[in-house]
Order: C-alpha cells, then structure tokens, then sequence
C-alpha cells in the first residue's frame, strides 16, 4: 500500500499525512507486513515513534513469523531502533519461524552495534 512505501522510504511526512487521513496503521501487505515492519527494517525511528504513536502493533508477525524488532535487528545496525522497540513492548526474546532470535539475526547479519546492545 503506499503507507507501506512511505514508511519503507523513511517518508515521515508522507506517513503523517496517512495518518491524518485516518489510514489504518495495522494494515497488511499480502505477505503479512506492516508498515512498522517496513520502517524498522530500514532504520526509520521517526517513522516507527509516529506509527507507535498511533496505534501500530509493536509485536506484529509478517508470514514468517518476524516482529519489527527481529527485521530490526538484522536489517539494519540502528541499536537506537531496538531500544525505542522494546521500550515500547516489542518481545526482546520473540523467535521467527525458523527459531531464530533478534540477536541470532544480528550476528548472522553482522549487525555489530546491535549485538552490543542485545
């Protein structure tokens, strides 16, 4: 959806504007994405604060079973992303489908800062 675009992008105005307009945050893609997937993937924390803000599902599962704190975790090295994440409630012990952990996904991506932080 273009909801999901601009919180993929980083587009935080755009975003906003979604908002205003009373678009659901919790919309999915037909993989089972929510824009809050897309935003912590690529390192966007305006864009996570303001999907929080407004209603998005900090633990919300794609069809793989990944919550944005675990695409987070190996998508991007933004330990600020998983701190927002889990002081928001985000489940620093969730495991995908295919058992892995945040930190598991961060090692396995070479994601050195969030190791640290995990």
């Amino acid at each position: 959806t273009p909801l999901h675009l601009a919180a993929e992008h980083g587009d935080l105005e755009l975003v906003r504007l979604f908002i205003d307009r009373h678009v659901d945050t919790r919309t999915r893609s037909g993989d089972g994405y929510e824009p809050l997937h897309f935003a912590a993937k690529g390192g966007h924390i305006a864009v996570c604060r303001l999907l929080l803000d407004h209603g998005a599902a900090v633990d919300a599962r794609n069809y793989l079973g990944h919550t944005p704190l675990l695409l987070a975790a190996g998508g991007t090295d933004t330990p600020d992303i998983l701190s927002l994440l889990i002081s928001r409630g985000a489940d620093v012990y969730a495991r995908n489908n295919s058992d892995d952990s945040a930190l598991q996904l961060a090692v396995l991506n070479d994601r050195e800062k969030n190791m640290r932080m995990l």
